[in-house]
């Protein structure tokens, strides 16, 4: 397991990032753990992945089930 603070994070993020993980266009689904009852058809909203304080903010993330509902740049 890999732990990691969003205070560490912060000063890598540049302001158009940080604005983005404040907007409500993520989506994170239960893990397929919990059963194939809380995946068939999972009751989700879109979410920020950063709430609260623009300086010291919350994060609400499972990397493995969270997906952006916005397309990202192109790959290089």
């Amino acid at each position: 397991m890999r732990i990691a603070g969003i205070r560490q994070a912060l000063p890598h993020l540049t302001p158009a990032s940080r604005q983005a993980l404040f907007t409500p266009e993520f989506l994170t689904t239960p893990p397929p753990s919990f059963g194939p009852a809380s995946t068939s058809e999972p009751d989700v909203k879109p979410r920020a992945v950063l709430s609260g304080a623009v300086e010291d903010p919350d994060i609400r993330m499972a990397q493995l089930v969270t997906t952006p509902l916005t397309p990202g740049p192109p790959q290089r």
